[in-house]
């Protein structure tokens, strides 16, 4: 594995954060616990899906007597069949079909279609929004830092096989001779994991939980950036590729056509989430495990390993398709042939290269692997087949595709999303330039820290902050203009910064938006203290006239204020 790097001024932070966006470059999906909503669940109008509440549908039903044709339909199986629309449309004659959608409905999105006997939601907050679940992000992470560790122990070996190949086998073996194949599923990784992640000592510690290395990297769910994506609600189909390298649509059982899955997908906007690392935790697991070597220890680096994890991936999927057969194969290709900068990869149909490290396997490996723990497909590419959205006749898309992108804390007024750069665009033809020089990728590295990274780094004394700090950005980057300071201590006083018109922003923000919320947080952290009282009180009243104070996730922050 790859060695430690030197101490940076990230390590001499207890809590490192950053800020980082997803940029939607094809649909993602995140599905419910619930998994596919069934069609008494919901109805089509033929432009949108409404799925259905049902204290509305239930008070629909009563004002025209329908409830018990209702409960005798959906006990008989009826309703289950024949879905709920068509139970309205024949029921509540005299109604304009169009307008039941939205008075029965929690929520309408786009998309859909008459053959859609189910679709899977995306999944959704207790306000009802969209969002990529923390754990989600860092289920993505923890693969990528498994595939860093082990794709450094190939570098340098000279050999043609992962140096573990003949120790999977043996484990693949032993589960070859399982009965219950979803065993053989879910605890395929397990002893990777252990090995390598979760045999970490530290002091008092026993459980394999506590001695995961990953217990210092934390991930905030990511919400939409101005509380704006597009989602919708489309059919996905599976692209399958023979030995002979043609193309192929998977069929439905007996042949009954193309096998589709409707699914509800963010197709366009912005994601934003902070991203942190233990530094404390860290210094303790090197405490314990002074020969142990791990590929990051910062933020940036673990999503430098997801950046280079998800180029290996991508690179293979250009191989993967081809022009022959189905024509949607070729647009792929081309697809990823124009994919640039730094990327990366999450939820339904990102499929089993992403989602473990069997890319550093050998063909031949992957292929018993798919053959003994999911179906068998004998020498079929392994895996076979792929998720994908026909947008059109001409574009067909991937599943599960960002951009990523570390965004600099300006303060609420001042932060934005950097632009992801054009497909096949200036950013492509650089990183075409490294490959071809053989020069290392870091295209997250040089953006400037955060303002909470600063005020956090100068909680260590002075004189280290200032060597470490200087050696570091004479190394990286040219100077720049000092960072005036925030709650730092100034002269042994706290000199807060004044903010215009904090009080006004308190009693016009959207209670229930996350992310706006979070940046008044910020400018309250940097006010002074009376002001961001009267903002906290202000804040307080509106939720608990609104009957949110109960239930709203930032009673705590706003009462820290109060006390």
């Amino acid at each position: 594995m790859a060695t430690q790097a030197a101490p940076s001024p990230a390590a001499e932070k207890v809590l490192e954060k950053l800020i980082v966006n997803f940029t939607v470059l094809s649909p993602i999906h995140i599905g419910t616990r619930d998994g596919s909503l069934l069609p008494m669940e919901f109805l089509y109008d033929g432009q949108r899906v409404h799925v259905v509440d049902e204290a509305k549908l239930g008070r629909f039903l009563m004002e025209r007597n329908l409830m018990d044709d209702f409960v005798h339909q959906a006990f008989s199986g009826h309703l289950r069949r024949k879905g709920l629309g068509k139970f309205l449309e024949e029921k509540a004659r005299g109604t304009d079909f169009k307008k039941i959608g939205p008075a029965v409905a929690a929520y309408s999105v786009p998309g859909g279609g008459p053959d859609m006997s189910d679709f899977r939601p995306f999944v959704r907050d207790g306000f009802g929004r969209v969002y990529l679940p923390g754990t989600s992000i860092k289920g993505v992470l923890r693969t990528a830092f498994l595939y860093g560790a082990m794709k450094a122990e190939l570098t340098g070996s000279g050999e043609a096989r992962h140096p573990r190949e003949a120790q999977v086998n043996q484990w693949i073996q032993k589960l070859q001779n399982e009965h219950k194949k979803e065993r053989a599923k879910k605890f395929l990784s397990a002893p990777l994991q252990k090995e390598v992640l979760q045999s970490w000592d530290i002091a008092g510690k026993a459980n394999d939980q506590n001695r995961d290395i990953l217990r210092c990297l934390k991930v905030r769910d990511a919400y939409p950036v101005n509380g704006k994506v597009e989602t919708r609600v489309i059919p996905i189909q599976f692209l399958s590729k023979k030995p002979d390298g043609s193309h192929y649509w998977s069929q439905k059982p007996k042949g009954k056509g193309d096998l589709v899955v409707w699914v509800e997908a963010v197709t366009a906007g912005t994601f934003q989430t902070e991203i942190l690392w233990d530094h404390e935790l860290w210094r303790m697991f090197l405490k314990e495990n002074r020969s142990k070597k791990a590929p990051a220890s910062t933020v940036k680096g673990v999503l430098l390993l997801a950046d280079r994890m998800n180029r290996d991936i991508a690179e293979h999927e250009k191989a993967f398709y081809t022009a022959r057969g189905e024509p949607q194969g070729g647009f792929l290709k081309s697809w990823y042939e124009a994919l640039g900068g730094s990327i990366f990869r999450i939820g339904f149909g990102s499929g089993m290269l992403s989602t473990t490290v069997n890319l550093l396997w050998s063909e031949s490996l992957r292929q018993r692997i798919r053959n003994v723990c999911g179906l068998h497909r004998g020498t079929d590419p392994a895996p076979k087949s792929r998720r994908v959205w026909v947008k059109s006749k001409q574009e067909c898309l991937p599943m599960g595709w960002a951009r990523i992108r570390i965004v600099e804390d300006e303060g609420p007024d001042k932060k934005s999303a950097a632009p992801a750069p054009s497909v096949g665009g200036q950013a492509q033809k650089s990183t075409d330039k490294e490959r071809a020089s053989g020069a290392p990728e870091d295209p997250i590295q040089g953006l400037p820290e955060t303002r909470r990274q600063k005020r956090a780094s100068s909680a260590t004394s002075a004189a280290e902050a200032s060597r470490t700090a200087g050696m570091e950005e004479a190394r990286k980057q040219p100077p720049k203009a000092p960072t005036p300071p925030h709650h730092g201590p100034v002269g042994g006083a706290a000199m807060p910064v004044p903010s215009k018109g904090l009080v006004e922003k308190a009693k016009t923000v959207s209670l229930t938006d996350k992310i706006a919320m979070e940046r008044l947080f910020k400018e309250m952290e940097r006010a002074d203290e009376v002001l961001a009282r009267k903002a906290a009180e202000v804040l307080k009243d509106r939720m608990q006239r609104q009957n949110l104070w109960k239930s709203t996730p930032f009673q705590v922050s706003i009462q820290e204020y109060l006390d």
